[in-house]
């Protein structure tokens, strides 16, 4: 006698019993759920950490064009501080790099002049540079500037996830970096 499962009672009633199937969703949907979140919670503290430099850099310029120097610190050093402090603490100040360029001219910031480091003392002094906007300057240079100047202020920062969900989108260590700049023309002092 040959036994057909469609007709049997035992698997009949096993088809119609739904207890337990909540269960079994609930396993299903949960993880892909707490992923979907935890990716939420990372992307926003990339975004809040990004704000909070840009601010940062932005109160670090409005202090950069006045041309005032705070104690015995540089110009460059107290710079480098209000955007490390600015963070809250989000950015290791290890991970911060704070640049600033300056500009004879809004048209050229971002782009400065190529030259060649003759002395090979990293500066432009004594060396040859390829004036391509005919100014007789070189537009490029490392500093906060002097009065008129324009100044691009740059900050390079390594973002570091919480977890391992994002890393794929960093560098080989899982940190990605970030950029923060604004432009700006110092005050006559």
């Amino acid at each position: 006698m040959i036994i057909s499962f469609s007709q049997s009672g035992c698997c009949r009633q096993f088809s119609r019993d739904c207890r337990g199937a909540l269960l079994i969703e609930f396993a299903l949907i949960v993880p892909a759920f707490i992923l979907f979140v935890v990716g939420i919670i990372e992307i926003a503290m990339l975004l809040f950490t990004n704000v909070l430099v840009e601010g940062s850099l932005r109160e670090a310029s409005r202090f950069g064009i006045t041309g005032q120097v705070m104690g015995t610190a540089e110009r460059e050093e107290t710079i480098e501080q209000i955007v490390s402090q600015g963070t809250g603490g989000l950015v290791n100040p290890e991970d911060l790099s704070v640049n600033t360029y300056v500009f004879q001219t809004f048209t050229t910031v971002g782009t400065p002049e190529p030259w060649v480091d003759n002395n090979d003392n990293g500066t432009i002094e004594d060396d040859e540079f390829d004036d391509t906007n005919s100014n007789g300057v070189w537009d490029g240079k490392p500093g906060a500037g002097g009065s008129g100047d324009i100044v691009l202020y740059q900050v390079d920062y390594n973002h570091s996830f919480i977890t391992g969900l994002m890393k794929k989108f960093g560098d080989a260590s899982g940190k990605l970096t970030m950029t923060a700049n604004i432009a700006v023309r110092n005050e006559p002092f």
